[in-house]
């Protein structure tokens, strides 16, 4: 699969998952789904606008941006590859958050029942006594 096949791909994911996403204020260290789809349109519209104009996103849009991948812009493609790589680093913080919390869990929310983000509530009410790569687990997944 290539480049621009995999960028809409994860375009059309990122829109659907924002929309489901109930995360906090994005941090630093990685991009929210919302902000992504605002760095991609600013990065890769004109290229869009250019090359795919009156396109519909989905099957369409991919076929137009793998027939023209030659012509996006360098600019497109490096602001892709890193808001995915951001992305990637977003979700893998978040699936890995209760593994590396599980001291810190144990330590300040053995008192809370799992369920309705209590544990995360209690986490980052903890905050500044969380061990290392349990809080930056929580900042990386975007939770704080």
């Amino acid at each position: 699969m290539n480049f621009l096949k995999r960028l809409t791909m994860a375009i059309a994911a990122i829109v659907l998952i924002a929309g489901l996403s109930a995360s906090g204020p994005a941090s630093a260290q990685t991009v929210s789904y919302a902000e992504s789809v605002d760095v991609l349109a600013k990065a890769c519209g004109a290229d869009i606008g250019k090359y795919c104009k009156g396109i519909n996103l989905g099957n369409g849009m991919v076929a137009c941006l793998d027939k023209n991948e030659a012509k996006v812009s360098q600019n497109c493609k490096v602001t892709a590859a890193a808001t995915m790589a951001s992305l990637n680093k977003r979700a893998a913080a978040q699936g890995a958050v209760v593994e590396l919390c599980k001291s810190d869990i144990r330590r300040f929310c053995k008192e809370y029942d799992a369920g309705n983000g209590r544990i995360l509530r209690c986490l980052l009410k903890n905050t500044n006594k969380l061990d290392g790569p349990c809080g930056q687990s929580i900042t990386d997944a975007g939770w704080r």
